[in-house]
């Protein structure tokens, strides 16, 4: 159980850490907002923030970026999170 929780934790560590380097190429306080949640032990909260900014910055710089690379982090995101939920 403790090896499933922890791998399902840093699973979507990494996944922030995706999200961040993707919001820094455009906003680099925002990637450092969501960092520091991330290093509070945050994690969920991190998460929720990525994806809101990643979100943000992909709709700021349009059309010139593409939402796609933010649309296919949500949906990874989204089969983490459930094989989370089953585990």
């Amino acid at each position: 159980m403790t090896n499933n929780y922890n791998d399902s934790t840093s699973s979507l560590a990494e996944l922030v850490r995706e999200y961040v380097r993707l919001i820094d190429r455009i906003n680099h306080e925002h990637a450092a907002d969501v960092l520091r949640d991330l290093d509070s032990g945050e994690l969920m909260i991190a998460l929720g923030t990525g994806i809101f900014y990643a979100r943000e910055v992909a709709l700021m710089c349009r059309p010139i970026c593409s939402l796609r690379p933010v649309e296919n982090l949500i949906q990874k995101t989204a089969m983490r999170l459930r094989h989370t939920a089953i585990s």
